[in-house]
């Protein structure tokens, strides 16, 4: 609507996921507020008339602290050594988790497997599907 001239109100869109996503960049909206720097590039040849700035505060301010890996570790209770495999889908959860996870842990059943996963509906299947 605002492209086509049927809204005058100036639009602002936030990204918070990549710029590919369904909620990512959209011609005519006038500034999209991003969370990823390495992201502009892309959002800018998806609307190149719209200001682009990258912005904090719409994550929790801890995710822009790097933890020492023993740190990480013991804050999810993962053994000191061995492999991780870390599989997620974003936000929304989309994907073939479950086959990715399956595919990632084939084999190598002394790592730790972590998914990370809001939706409650696909981590049961997770939990189900995996051992």
């Amino acid at each position: 609507m605002r492209a086509a001239a049927r809204f005058s109100a100036p639009v602002v869109s936030a990204i918070t996921t990549s710029p590919r996503c369904a909620s990512g960049p959209t011609p005519g909206v006038d500034v999209h507020l991003i969370i990823h720097p390495e992201s502009e590039t892309e959002v800018r040849s998806i609307a190149p008339t719209s200001e682009v700035v990258c912005v904090r505060g719409l994550t929790d301010p801890a995710f822009y602290e790097p933890l020492e890996i023993a740190q990480a570790r013991a804050a999810f209770d993962i053994p000191e050594s061995g492999r991780v495999v870390l599989v997620s889908g974003g936000g929304w959860a989309v994907g073939d988790l479950a086959g990715a996870a399956e595919v990632a842990a084939r084999g190598r059943r002394d790592d730790r497997d972590l998914s990370l996963c809001r939706n409650e509906e696909v981590r049961a299947e997770l939990i189900d599907r995996l051992p």
